[in-house]
């Protein structure tokens, strides 16, 4: 039986206030020496200014955490908040910036210890191997995933997600399958499944489970509160199996992360152990 960890966090550190907490965090995540880090986007709060330096100032406290590290947006990213800096006026070339600062690895490497491949055109979409196990990113957002706001954002991206899903799913066999992304996509507030900027995301996703009968794991943030569960596999009915489970982090002023530790035997089983300061 063989065994290692990573870490997932999200929606932080949103306030300056915030950042001595933050750093004990990444003080907390360095001593425990995961295999990898994702951060599930939100690095700022909604409300929070899109000054000239954000991504690079973000970029440098996240410099810190000494394992590999994947981020992937959330709407707080790019779509939410207060303009002040040339260039970042709008939500497309506030993404444009930030692919540029995040997502500039060479040879889609993230350092000498993880490779990765990432997605042409959405550059945040990456997917890469462990022990048999596929990990992958999808760029999805609150606000029902930019839906209502921009039809044709949404419509390129969503696309994207699902062929991404199902051609990383597609390039092996594989023993479990770990889903990170921004959004919520199962929660009780969103629109009408035919209104739902997630509806064909969760149908993917529990077709998935359903089909490969392998663990299949969801991790987000984006409604801040630790969550671990069940969620449906349908988006217009409530039909549960036990292959899928989903991991919502805690985020805003919960300063935290969960450490999720994969144990291989006859088949993976995921624990869950939270990191709080």
């Amino acid at each position: 039986m063989s065994s290692f960890s990573f870490i997932a966090l999200g929606d932080m550190p949103y306030r300056k206030k915030d950042l001595p907490a933050f750093d004990k965090l990444i003080a907390e995540i360095n001593h425990r020496n995961p295999r990898f880090v994702v951060h599930l986007g939100d690095m700022k709060g909604g409300p929070g200014a899109f000054k000239k330096d954000l991504y690079v100032g973000r970029r440098e406290i996240f410099s810190e955490i000494k394992a590999p590290f994947i981020y992937t947006p959330g709407d707080n990213d790019w779509v939410d908040g207060r303009v002040t800096a040339k260039g970042m006026r709008t939500p497309a070339t506030r993404l444009k910036k930030l692919r540029q600062v995040f997502y500039d690895d060479a040879e889609n490497t993230i350092d000498s210890k993880l490779w990765i491949i990432r997605q042409d055109t959405f550059v945040e979409n990456a997917w890469w191997t462990m022990n048999d196990i596929l990990f992958l990113t999808l760029h999805t957002i609150g606000k029902n995933n930019n839906r209502t706001n921009n039809r044709t954002e949404f419509n390129k991206r969503n696309k994207a997600n699902l062929e991404w899903l199902a051609n990383c799913v597609g390039e092996a066999p594989h023993h479990a399958i770990v889903v990170f992304t921004h959004a919520n996509l199962w929660h009780p507030g969103r629109k009408r499944p035919i209104q739902s900027g997630f509806a064909e995301l969760i149908e993917a996703i529990g077709k998935l489970a359903a089909d490969l009968s392998i663990p299949v794991l969801v991790m987000h943030g984006d409604k801040h509160k630790l969550l671990v569960d069940s969620p449906s596999i349908s988006a217009t009915a409530s039909a549960h199996i036990s292959s899928l489970t989903r991991v919502q982090v805690m985020g805003d002023d919960h300063i935290g992360a969960v450490e999720v530790m994969v144990h291989e035997d006859s088949c993976v089983r995921f624990g869950f152990e939270t990191l709080t300061v």
